[in-house]
C-alpha cells in the first residue's frame, strides 16, 4: 500500500488513528520511533494518523511540538496534533493561539501521564481557547464525564481516548 496523501485522508472509506504517539516512551522497552508508526499504518492500512511526539507528554512540550511539526512535514500520512503540559502551563489561551498560527489543528492533551485534573483551572481555559480558535481537542480522560461542565456552551470537537 503507498502511503496515503493529506487530499487522500478525506476521501470516503480512509481509515484514520487518532491515538498515536512517537519517540522516546520512559521506561517502556517497546519501539515508539516514527519508523515503526509509518510501518505500522502501512501493515494495516491505515490511511493517515493524527500523531505527537512523546518528547512533547513527557520533557518539553515546546522540543516535542517542533519534532511533531517536523515529522509531519516530511510524512504526508502524518497530521500532527500539538501537545501542553498543563502543570507548567501560565497561559494557555496563549499557547493555543500560538499554536494555532503555528499550523496545528489538533491538541493532544494527557493528564494521566502529568498529574493534572480534568476540572483544573487550566484545562478550562485550555479548552475555551481550542473552542475560539477551532481545534480538535483529543484527551485521555478515564473519566470523560468529568469533561462535560467545561464544555457546556461550547462548539468544540473533542475526541475522548
Amino acid at each position: 500500500m503507498r502511503h496515503t496523501t493529506r487530499a487522500d485522508m478525506a476521501a470516503p472509506g480512509v481509515v484514520m488513528d487518532c491515538d498515536t504517539f512517537f519517540g522516546h516512551y520512559p521506561g517502556d522497552r517497546v519501539d515508539w520511533s516514527l519508523e515503526r508508526l509509518r510501518r505500522l499504518l502501512q501493515r494495516h492500512q491505515i490511511g493517515g494518523a493524527l500523531t505527537t511526539s512523546l518528547k512533547g507528554v513527557f520533557y518539553s512540550d515546546a522540543e516535542g511540538n517542533r519534532e511533531t511539526r517536523e515529522a509531519a512535514a516530511a510524512h504526508d500520512e502524518l497530521l500532527p496534533a500539538a501537545t501542553l503540559d498543563l502543570r507548567r502551563c501560565t497561559d494557555p489561551a496563549g499557547e493555543v493561539e500560538r499554536l494555532s498560527a503555528q499550523g496545528f489543528r489538533a491538541l493532544r492533551l494527557c493528564p494521566q501521564f502529568q498529574g493534572w485534573s480534568l476540572d483544573s483551572l487550566g484545562l478550562r481555559r485550555t479548552i475555551q481557547a481550542l473552542d475560539t480558535f477551532g481545534m480538535l481537542l483529543l484527551i485521555s480522560a478515564s473519566q470523560p464525564s468529568k469533561l462535560l461542565p467545561a464544555l457546556e456552551g461550547l462548539s468544540l470537537a473533542v475526541i475522548a481516548l
